[in-house]
């Protein structure tokens, strides 16, 4: 009986067997079903968002739209990885591996998690050669590096699947060849690579993006000789078997082609048949934005308007409606000048189509015109501070003929003032480039230039103003005769300035030495005079000194001014003689960058803050020279305390974010805020970071935690204001905005809030804004410094660089780059870890190996104790000559910038012999020739592998750039 029984069962475990592993398949086929699911789910999510905005990407979408994500496909795309990865994890024996692996490097790619991305492809080429993936995984992975911005690795990758790979995947390598090439502005070798694909594989299904491409590329050359070559490349999209989208494109952009060969009727008719075809009414808004367009050029404002009325009415919430917006407001703002119209345009768009190029365009006017009334609201400020200063009458901002003073008292004199400090100054010149290269309003930019002119008549920067003008009137109006007096004006008034040369070449007259040049050349003879025998002052002090009085108001006679005061200070130690050249540069250099060194030096002087800027007068007030720029990152911790290594991952963080890795700047600031929990600063910009991609709820959730710990912090006021304002939340919104007028009352910008909105804030009975009113607000949020102040730190002095090390230039390499290391500087001043942050081999190890051989300044706590510190260091690498290779990396400084010419100690010829006639000309051409028509002097740099910052700002001078 027992035994009958032991053979029924043993019949059975076969069975038994086959059902173990049929169920063992079973899961793992599910686990994978399911990665694949999310994954059709992500697909879905982001086709659908692309349609939705990234079709105007060819229209010129800005960065913001173009790097948009759909959240609900990130989502989808972390669940697909996750569930491939146990595939990965617990069936590492399946016959799905490869495809587990490829679906996953997908998903990380498409959440823009490029690195995980392409080390998932790597390992199936690694481990799969034979996998049906295996060029697809490589397509995919040349994609994660290119997006990574690892460019070179990328086309070596694209090129080798375009002589390898099958077809399909050939054809898509070589059109991101050529659309590389496109992006970097290379529209002659994206050119080439379209052809060559075209070429290879005429017959490919891809051919019409092909043509559409390569015919856009050949109209991106500006050249009129291409625009018949851009027609039939067109017209070739058309036989090519287009879909609607590249149909439309090719048709809409040969309209242009014709437009800008001077065909506009035909233009114009080809726009026209477009708007005719049902098939491309969601395009319409597009078309007729083109045709608005050609009326505006044409001086058919009317017309154009028009067209852009129609967008509006017929496609409202649309990226096209949003645009029309836009270019109505430009055109009221440009042509008929009427600001407060444009403004309402601009503001009406944020109601239109979120993140389309119209909104960002018009977010970027509005905050030129925003920046534009502070510095007016700043000039007219001190206007009448100084007008009630003196008890006169104050100007006007612009001076006008028909202007005449409001009533005054009695006791107001009849004088009419106006303020001309250098902040008033530099305020106007911001005013002008506003409205020159900004707004695009040229009269007004000349109003402004003109008043910089009736304001400061004996300004060093007066050349500058009156060249502009000339410039407006040639470039922008069209009117050369126009702008003839004021370059007459120049050469007549001026004639040794830059800005005369520049009138001398428009007018076909032979330029002339520049003062400017004469100094530069000058002060780098005395340079070389000084580095052959720095301590000896007396042998080349006196030369600066010549220098800096017979050129005054040039950079090179500033600069010879600061270096002269430097050396009495730091070789001599005396003081005295040094304060009477701080002083010159005050009063007659202010408006340089060294002018405004020796005002700020004097300010905190007076201020017993000399210690803060010891280390950067040393530097040459605060300029750095290639290999020298360095950022503070974190102080190492020296004990295992959470509070200072929270601060040492926040400011990780805080370059991540700078430097764009998000992601990276995400963990550390959750790293932070796990070692210390209130760190209001890392909660803040994971709420910016949250905001930025879209997860509003998380943001303001990180924003109300940063607040419990900071509510000194007026920045979280505004995004609250701002994300409340977005979330169509009233209530909110206005409470913070409120307390945004409470704590920035004193702001320009609060101020016209409150004149608008008198009831809002003083009135005792606060009346709220609508939701129309506060998104209509163009209020400017505080800047963010994403980077350690000098109030954020313990220290007395930051880290330096005291001497450089000019890295090994790799063989054959001709390019330019930088590599960014982050050092860790002990307390002697020693690098004592060194690692990669950012940088291509074989530059990245080259810069390594340099970097050891640096020796920095140490940071060094209030208490005087040394500390360590992590920096980051930008290293660069550039072309070199064979001279230059040949040279040894690292050298004594003073014989490298020397730079081999041997230079009597006691060589003091004066200055004034050269500036007289032909001997003037003569000694800029012995000192290093002219560089080209306009007369700017083309000095070679001396060679320098290392640089002594200990050498009272031993450096060389380069066409006008710092010491």
């Amino acid at each position: 009986m027992m035994l009958a029984f032991i053979r029924r069962i043993g019949a059975f475990v076969p069975i038994l067997l086959v059902c173990c592993l049929s169920l063992s398949a079973c899961v793992y086929f599910n686990t994978f079903y399911n990665a694949k699911k999310f994954y059709r789910k992500a697909e879905k999510e982001r086709v659908k968002h692309e349609e939705a905005y990234a079709g105007w990407a060819f229209d010129g979408a800005g960065p913001e739209l173009q790097r948009q994500r759909s959240n609900q496909a990130d989502q989808f795309y972390d669940k697909a990885a996750r569930k491939a990865s146990k595939v990965l994890e617990k069936y590492k024996e399946s016959d799905l591996v490869d495809d587990a692996m490829f679906l996953m490097g997908k998903s990380f790619y498409w959440r823009g998690e490029y690195l995980r991305s392409v080390q998932s492809f790597r390992d199936l080429e690694t481990n799969f050669p034979a996998s049906e993936f295996f060029d697809e995984a490589r397509y995919w992975r040349a994609q994660g590096l290119e997006a990574q911005r690892i460019y070179n690795q990328a086309q070596k990758l694209y090129r080798t699947l375009v002589e390898e790979a099958e077809e399909e995947i050939a054809v898509r390598a070589g059109l991101r060849l050529g659309e590389m090439a496109f992006e970097r502005e290379d529209y002659v070798a994206a050119i080439q690579e379209f052809r060559t694909v075209l070429e290879a594989f005429p017959a490919s299904g891809d051919r019409a993006q092909l043509w559409l491409r390569l015919a856009e590329a050949q109209m991106a050359l500006q050249d009129e000789a291409r625009l018949g070559d851009a027609l039939q490349s067109f017209r070739n999209v058309l036989q090519a078997d287009p879909n609607p989208d590249q149909e439309y494109r090719a048709r809409l952009n040969s309209g242009r082609a014709l437009y800008a060969l001077g065909e506009e009727e035909e233009a114009l008719e080809t726009y026209v048949e477009l708007l005719k075809e049902g098939r491309f009414r969601n395009f319409e808004g597009r078309t007729r934005l083109l045709i608005g367009e050609s009326y505006e050029e044409r001086r058919l404002l009317e017309q154009a308007l028009d067209e852009y009325g129609q967008v509006r009415d017929d496609f409202p919430t649309t990226p096209s409606s949003a645009m029309a917006l836009y270019r109505t407001g430009l055109l009221h703002l440009q042509e008929y000048g009427d600001t407060e119209l444009a403004r309402e345009y601009f503001q009406e768009t944020n109601s239109e189509s979120p993140g389309s190029q119209g909104v960002l365009l018009a977010q970027e006017m509005l905050t030129y015109l925003g920046r534009l009334q502070q510095l007016q609201a700043r000039v007219h400020r001190a206007d009448s501070l100084y007008a009630d200063s003196l008890g006169a009458i104050q100007g006007p901002l612009v001076w006008s003929e028909g202007w005449v003073p409001a009533e005054v008292d009695s006791t107001t004199k009849d004088e009419i003032v106006v303020a001309r400090n250098i902040e008033v100054l530099d305020d106007l010149f911001s005013a002008c480039e506003i409205y020159r290269d900004d707004i695009g309003q040229a009269d007004s930019a000349i109003a402004y230039y003109q008043e910089v002119i009736r304001r400061f008549p004996e300004s060093d920067q007066l050349p500058r103003a009156v060249f502009s003008i000339a410039w407006i009137y040639r470039e922008i109006g069209n009117d050369e005769s126009a702008a003839g007096p004021y370059l007459a004006r120049l050469i007549e008034d001026f004639p040794a300035s830059a800005q005369a040369n520049e009138a001398r070449y428009l007018l076909g007259e032979e330029a002339r030495v520049t003062a400017e040049e004469l100094a530069a050349t000058e002060f780098e003879r005395i340079e070389r005079l000084r580095l052959q025998e720095p301590e000896n002052i007396y042998a080349y002090a006196p030369l600066l000194d010549s220098l800096s009085q017979a050129f005054s108001g040039t950079v090179a006679g500033a600069r010879a001014a600061f270096l002269a005061a430097t050396s009495y200070e730091n070789i001599v130690g005396d003081t005295l003689e040094a304060e009477r050249r701080y002083r010159l540069l005050g009063e007659e250099y202010a408006e340089t960058e060294f002018g405004k060194l020796a005002i700020e030096r004097k300010r905190v002087r007076e201020e017993g803050l000399i210690a803060k800027l010891e280390r950067s007068l040393k530097s040459v007030g605060g300029q750095f020279g290639p290999g020298e720029r360095i950022e503070l990152l974190a102080l190492e911790p020296d004990t295992l305390d959470s509070v200072s290594l929270a601060r040492k991952h926040l400011g990780f963080a805080q370059r991540a974010q700078r430097r764009g890795d998000i992601k990276m700047a995400r963990d550390f600031y959750e790293q932070s805020i796990d070692e210390q929990f209130n760190n209001p600063r890392s909660l803040y910009q994971l709420g910016n970071i949250a905001w930025e991609e879209g997860y509003s709820d998380d943001a303001i959730e990180f924003y109300r935690q940063a607040l419990a710990f900071d509510k000194a912090n007026l920045s979280l006021y505004y995004r609250l204001w701002k994300v409340f304002t977005v979330a169509a939340e009233e209530d909110s919104a206005n409470h913070y905005l409120r307390e945004v007028v409470r704590r920035d009352r004193g702001s320009p910008q609060i101020r016209f809030l409150q004149e608008e909105f008198p009831d809002f804030y003083a009135a005792e009975d606060q009346e709220d804004l609508d939701l129309e009113q506060l998104e209509g607000l163009a209020l400017m949020m505080p800047e963010d410094k994403i980077e350690w102040q000098e109030k954020d730190m313990p220290l007395s002095d930051w880290p330096l660089v005291r001497e450089l090390v000019r890295p090994v230039y790799p063989v054959g390499g001709f390019d330019s780059t930088e590599v960014l290391l982050d050092v860790l500087i002990d307390r002697e001043g020693r690098p004592e870890s060194v690692e990669v942050f950012r940088g291509e081999e074989p530059f990245a190890s080259n810069a390594v190996a340099a970097a050891y051989d640096y020796v920095f300044y140490p940071a060094v706590r209030n208490n005087g104790v040394e500390i360590k510190a992590w920096v980051e260091l930008t290293v660069p690498f550039g072309p070199q000559s064979g001279e230059d290779s040949a040279r040894a990396p690292r050298v004594d400084s003073e014989a490298e910038v020397n730079g081999g010419i041997d230079m009597a100690a006691g060589e003091t010829s004066s200055i004034a012999d050269a500036t007289d006639g032909a001997s003037l000309e003569g000694a800029l051409i012995d000192g290093g020739g002219i560089g080209d028509a306009e007369g700017r002097a083309d000095f070679a740099p001396a060679d320098s592998s290392r640089i002594d910052g200990d050498a009272a700002g031993a450096a060389v001078v380069e066409e006008g750039e710092g010491i």
